[in-house]
């Protein structure tokens, strides 16, 4: 596991503060752990939604 993502007792404790369902406005929702992953990891690397790495997956579409 990597250091910015949430490990599985922190994503259990935060799961239910985390709005959504399966499905936006645009389409099927993604995973909302992912999501929140890149957010963190946008938050602590400073960078922009282009530059997440791989391993977040397309979450913009």
């Amino acid at each position: 596991m990597d250091c910015d993502e949430l490990c599985d007792d922190q994503w259990e404790r935060l799961r239910g503060l985390v709005p959504g369902g399966c499905r936006g406005k645009r389409g099927p929702r993604v995973d909302n752990r992912r999501f929140l992953n890149a957010l963190l990891w946008m938050a602590r690397s400073g960078s922009r939604w282009r530059d997440l790495p791989e391993r977040l997956g397309d979450i913009i579409r």
